[in-house]
């Protein structure tokens, strides 16, 4: 059996305000999961997926990734760091965040040259994913023109076209349409299943139920309630209205 890709061992972390923003949460990441964070909004989903993917460092316990306990000098290491980045892609809640360049196209390229893929094998890559995420009309605009579900499916379209080995999101259906908030979870349930090791924060029980096996669910005293199968904890009422989600 192989190892876990990560594994957040009493994980707590303060923004310095006094207040614990996580405290003493605990769960690995195996590969083939798609783990939900769900919990009510400042239950600490966005601070743990920032902290896996070694945006910010927790003050107490570790986070192992790739069999390598991290810190910020781990990360600051030019090989961990490219294995890194290469293997773990995260899409923020503001796709404005990430999206700079100047063209669709030179958005769903970047990250590719970046970790060194041949041009020929990069153009080959685009056209399969814009056509996946039907980008292909879209590829000479300006991001910044976009509707807020365009935005969504680029940044989206230019995480997995190096295809990464898991994949962190961060509320990914915040700020969609019906139509986009259909098109989106169900390519990301698609991907899934072809191989693709997923953790989401939402606070949405259906997104969890439709793309996840597993769910962490995170109180409203930013520890975690309970770990469970997917349908064990959608389908625990009582414990849906304790924790501020039904």
């Amino acid at each position: 059996m192989s190892e876990p890709l990560i594994v957040l061992d009493n994980v707590s972390f303060s923004y310095g305000n006094g207040e614990w923003a996580v405290e003493d949460v605990s769960f690995s990441i195996e590969k083939g999961d798609s783990i939900a964070l769900l919990g009510a909004n400042g239950s600490g989903k966005s601070t743990l997926i920032k902290l896996i993917d070694g945006l910010i460092f927790p003050q107490k316990g570790n986070i192992t990734a790739f069999e390598v306990k991290t810190d910020e000098k781990v990360f600051n290491a030019p090989q961990f760091r490219y294995r890194f980045r290469k293997e773990v892609s995260l899409l923020f809640q503001n796709c404005d965040a990430q999206l700079f360049c100047e063209k669709v196209e030179d958005e769903l390229t970047f990250t590719s040259f970046q970790i060194g893929l041949k041009e020929e094998e990069i153009k080959r890559r685009v056209e399969e994913i814009a056509n996946i995420f039907n980008l292909k009309h879209l590829l000479n605009k300006a991001p910044y023109t976009l509707s807020e579900g365009e935005k969504k499916r680029v940044a989206l379209a230019s995480l997995l076209l190096h295809k990464p080995t898991l994949l962190l999101l961060d509320e990914p259906t915040a700020h969609l349409d019906a139509r986009n908030l259909n098109f989106v979870s169900t390519l990301l349930k698609q991907f899934h299943k072809k191989g693709l090791t997923l953790v989401f924060a939402t606070h949405e029980i259906w997104l969890a139920r439709k793309i996840s096996t597993k769910v962490v669910l995170l109180s409203e005293n930013h520890r975690v309630a309970k770990i469970g199968t997917t349908e064990e904890i959608t389908n625990d009422t009582e414990l849906l209205k304790e924790e501020n989600l039904i």
